[in-house]
């Protein structure tokens, strides 16, 4: 194999993996928000309500349709902090 291919793969891998973590935190910082609850992100998503269950632990592992329905839905990404 190239090395090239896989230096690229991987850097692909790996930036769609921290873009999974990302939206994953959003929805569960979008659900510490008043007023939020589960089931009601779930419907304005469009999605059953029991699909973010079990959403706090670590291992949740929502499929890619789950995200692209949420991440709309969710708090925008935080802007970096800058360097003092």
């Amino acid at each position: 194999m190239d090395v090239f291919l896989l230096l690229k793969s991987t850097s692909i891998c790996a930036y769609v993996r921290h873009m999974v973590h990302d939206i994953i935190n959003r929805v569960r910082e979008t659900l510490q928000q008043p007023g939020m609850s589960k089931a009601r992100l779930a419907t304005i998503a469009g999605l059953h309500r029991n699909t973010l269950r079990g959403v706090e632990a670590p291992d949740w592992n929502p499929t890619a349709a789950t995200l692209s329905a949420l991440e709309p839905h969710v708090t925008e990404p935080r802007a970096p902090e800058k360097a003092a």
